[in-house]
């Protein structure tokens, strides 16, 4: 079960109503990409792009995989993608349209949010020429998500 004050800030977003879910439970197998300080402190995480993939307009948009809420108020978007810069970023630049809008109830739960694109496969040596603007746009590129949240 998701921390109430998670669950409530999901609950109030549109279209995710009972996305919620324990832990990192929502990542399935890919939850192993993710480190996570002390679990007690997990909020619980969305499957968000399972969760909007049926729900016009978002079913024909480059969407963001994951959210996980951790402590209160530390939200950390995860992307777990091929190498393809140019699509991270634009699904970098839907999140933060759907935080502004339908997601706005998560954004303002969230005091700090951090993004991570754990790139899956082999990685060419051109995205790092694309690093930059990935760091520009606030992504950390790793292959472990580290969750965890200073106060």
């Amino acid at each position: 079960m998701c921390k109430p004050s998670f669950r409530q800030a999901v609950n109030q977003s549109n279209n995710l109503q009972g996305c919620c879910q324990a832990g990192l439970q929502a990542l399935g197998n890919n939850s192993k990409k993710v480190k996570v300080d002390d679990t007690r402190h997990l909020q619980g995480s969305v499957a968000l792009d399972e969760c909007l993939k049926q729900v016009k307009p978002y079913s024909t948009e480059h969407r963001w995989d994951y959210l996980v809420g951790y402590q209160e108020g530390c939200l950390f978007c995860v992307e777990v993608h091929g190498d393809k810069p140019k699509e991270v970023l634009a699904k970098k630049a839907w999140l933060d349209r759907w935080l502004r809008g339908a997601g706005f109830p998560l954004r303002r739960w969230a005091r700090s949010i951090m993004y991570y694109w754990i790139p899956t496969g082999q990685v060419s040596k051109a995205w790092n020429a694309k690093g930059t603007a990935l760091s520009t746009q606030g992504i950390i590129v790793t292959r472990q998500a580290k969750i965890q949240c200073k106060p």
